[in-house]
C-alpha cells in the first residue's frame, strides 16, 4: 500500500491574517477565558532518566562539525535574509518589533556593527541557550492574541519574539535534509509533504496525477490519500514523548506496550544539536502576553 500524507502546517495560524482575511479579533468579554481554556497549563517536571547530561551539548558545540554549522547556518548573511524576506507588515511580537520593517533594514544598509550584535548577543543565544534563566519565562513566551472563528470559537496566535523565530527557523532549515532523508529512508511507501515549502500544491498535483490513473489500483495494493489537521494539536502534543525521541529513549511505555521503558527510539540525528534550543522553550512555564 503506498501512503501520501499531508500535514497541515503549523504555520498556517500565523499566516491565517493574511489567508482568511474574514476573521477579526476577538475581544469580547469571555476571550481571554476561551483563551485560558484552550491553553493548557501542564506540569514542567519531566522524565529526565535518559537525558544527555548538561557538559553533553556544550561539548558538541566545541566540536569542528558544530562550528561550521554555526559558520555556514548561523551567519550574518542567513540572518539577514530571514529578516529581509519577511512579509511586509507581519505581526508585531510582544515587544513591538517588526521583522522586516524594524530589523530588515540593518542588513540592505551594511551596518557590520549592528548586524554582528544581533547575531552573537541576540540570535546565538537562542540556540546555545547563553541567556538569563530569570528571563527564560519571557523569552518562551510571546504575544498572544485571537481571532474569533465562524462558529463563535477562537483560533488562538502567540508571535514570539524576533530574535527567537529567527533563530528556530535558521534551525529548521539546518536540519530539514536531514529529517527528510530520515522519513523517507525509513518508510518507502512513505511521500510526505508536510513541512516543506509548497507542499500543499505538491500534494495536490500528485493527488491529481494519481487520480487520473485511479482504476489501475488493485484492492491488494490499494492507493491511500490521507491529510491530517488535529484539532489543538500544538496544545496536545506529549512533551515526554518530545524529549524521549530527541534523547532516543523511551521513558515510558508506548504504542500499546511495543515500546517499553528503555528501548531505543530512532529520530534524526540532527536533531540533537538543538537539545538546548528545545529544553529551554518546552521545559520552561512561558508567560503569554494577552
Amino acid at each position: 500500500m503506498k501512503c501520501f500524507v499531508n500535514w497541515i502546517p503549523l504555520r498556517i495560524c500565523v499566516r491565517s491574517r493574511n489567508t482568511q482575511p474574514h476573521l477579526k479579533p476577538a475581544f469580547g468579554h469571555d476571550s481571554l477565558h476561551k483563551l485560558q481554556d484552550k491553553t493548557l497549563v501542564r506540569s514542567v517536571i519531566f522524565d529526565k532518566q535518559f537525558w544527555p547530561t548538561t557538559d553533553a551539548p556544550d561539548e558538541m558545540r566545541r566540536q569542528d562539525d558544530w562550528l561550521k554549522i554555526q559558520e555556514i547556518s548561523f551567519s550574518i548573511k542567513k540572518i539577514g535574509q530571514f529578516f529581509r524576506n519577511c512579509n511586509p507588515f507581519s505581526a508585531q511580537d510582544a515587544d513591538g518589533w517588526r521583522r522586516r520593517e524594524h530589523v530588515g533594514w540593518l542588513f540592505v544598509h551594511g551596518d557590520s556593527t549592528s548586524q554582528e550584535l544581533l547575531h552573537t548577543h541576540l540570535i546565538l543565544p537562542n540556540i546555545m541557550r547563553n541567556f538569563l534563566a530569570e528571563h527564560l519565562d519571557e523569552i518562551a513566551g510571546g504575544r498572544m492574541f485571537a481571532l474569533k472563528k465562524a462558529n463563535n470559537a477562537l483560533r488562538p496566535i502567540v508571535i514570539g519574539s524576533l530574535r527567537r523565530r529567527c533563530a528556530a527557523r535558521l534551525g529548521a532549515a539546518e536540519v530539514r535534509s536531514n529529517v527528510a532523508t530520515f522519513f523517507m529512508s525509513q518508510h518507502t511507501n512513505l511521500i510526505q509533504f508536510g513541512g516543506k515549502s509548497g507542499g500543499a500544491i505538491c500534494y495536490a498535483q500528485v493527488t491529481k496525477l494519481l487520480a487520473a490513473a485511479w482504476a489501475q489500483h488493485s484492492d491488494d495494493n490499494p492507493l491511500v490519500v490521507i491529510q491530517l489537521d488535529l484539532v489543538n494539536a500544538y496544545s496536545s502534543a506529549d512533551q515526554q514523548a518530545q524529549f524521549d525521541v530527541l534523547a532516543g529513549r523511551a521513558s515510558k511505555s508506548y504504542d500499546n506496550g511495543h515500546v517499553q521503558v528503555g528501548d531505543d527510539i530512532p529520530f534524526p540525528s540532527s536533531l540533537y544539536r538543538y537539545w538546548s534550543y528545545f529544553e529551554s522553550m518546552q521545559r520552561t512555564a512561558s508567560t503569554l502576553h494577552f
